[in-house]
């Protein structure tokens, strides 16, 4: 079963849909430019209306280390997924305190040189964090401080090259976020199984996470692991 992480989480926003067994995760965005901001202290109350069962990832995008464990203390979150060109140490630094650590890894138009970068890339962190999550190049207008949320895709076929890479590295996650929608995210499980799925903007409406769209985006991944279960 392919597990599914909401991300972008607000206070007010109904956290029912985490009780959900494909929802793993939810994330919190905490890189000040993103209009998905939360404060760190309005988090705990947050966090009493998720499933006890569904674990929550903290974004960051090129923060201090000391920044991001005060966030990560105040906000009683346990995990952080790192968008920015932070380092293995950094990571490495994160797991020592004790917190799970994913690392988001641009992914540009599938080509070879992007699937060779992309290799380079994953096997570098790979042995620094707990999960990989691979994300579209956001677009060039985008605020370079502002990470993920853009709802852009990216060529999917260039994850194929990861295949070798999953079968070494099995104690790690592999995610796909960028763009994801309920209309889409059946056609990405077609092409290449992750661990789980990372979606944003795509359950959104009027910039606010909605139910209809969530529990949309559920039932395609239920039907997308069906079709690849079939076909493999």
């Amino acid at each position: 079963m392919t597990q599914i992480k909401v991300c972008g989480l607000q206070p007010g926003d109904d956290l029912r849909f985490t009780a959900a067994a494909s929802v793993s995760h939810t994330g919190v965005v905490f890189v000040p430019r993103s209009k998905r901001y939360v404060k760190p202290t309005d988090v705990p109350a947050m966090l009493s209306g998720i499933d006890p069962l569904t674990r929550t990832m903290a974004v960051f995008a090129n923060q201090g280390v000391e920044d991001m464990l005060q966030v990560l203390k105040t906000s009683g979150i346990r995990g952080a997924q790192l968008h920015g060109s932070e380092s293995t140490d950094v990571c490495q630094r994160l797991k020592s305190e004790g917190y799970e650590v994913w690392k988001a890894l641009r992914v540009g138009q599938g080509n070879e040189l992007s699937a060779a970068t992309l290799l380079e890339q994953s096997s570098l962190f790979a042995d620094a964090v707990d999960g990989l999550l691979y994300d579209a190049t956001p677009p060039k207008h985008a605020d370079p401080s502002v990470t993920g949320g853009h709802g852009v895709t990216f060529e999917w076929s260039v994850l194929s090259s990861l295949s070798g890479f999953a079968q070494t590295y099995k104690h790690l996650s592999l995610w796909v976020a960028g763009g994801l929608t309920p209309e889409n995210v059946g056609d990405l499980l077609r092409v290449f199984q992750p661990t789980g799925v990372d979606v944003s903007s795509g359950v959104e409406r009027l910039g606010r996470k909605d139910s209809k769209q969530i529990s949309a985006f559920i039932e395609a991944v239920k039907q997308g692991d069906q079709v690849s279960s079939l076909s493999h």
